[in-house]
């Protein structure tokens, strides 16, 4: 959750400044969060979590494989 805010944050100060520090941050740290979350959803680790995950509880039967 934090780093997406931080991503957030950067990309508001981009298109507020327009200044080129803040335009280039936050395509770095999209591509980490990228690779985090992918990571996460393979090893199914609680951070990368599904869309069947998070439709589970709402949808059980149609969750299923």
């Amino acid at each position: 959750m934090g780093l997406a805010l931080l991503i957030l944050v950067l990309k508001t100060m981009a298109m507020r400044t327009g200044n080129e520090h803040y335009t280039a941050r936050p395509r770095f740290w999209a591509k980490i969060f990228a690779i985090n979350f992918a990571m996460g959803v393979v090893t199914r680790h609680p951070h990368g979590v599904s869309v069947r995950d998070q439709l589970g509880p709402l949808l059980p039967k149609r969750s299923e494989a």
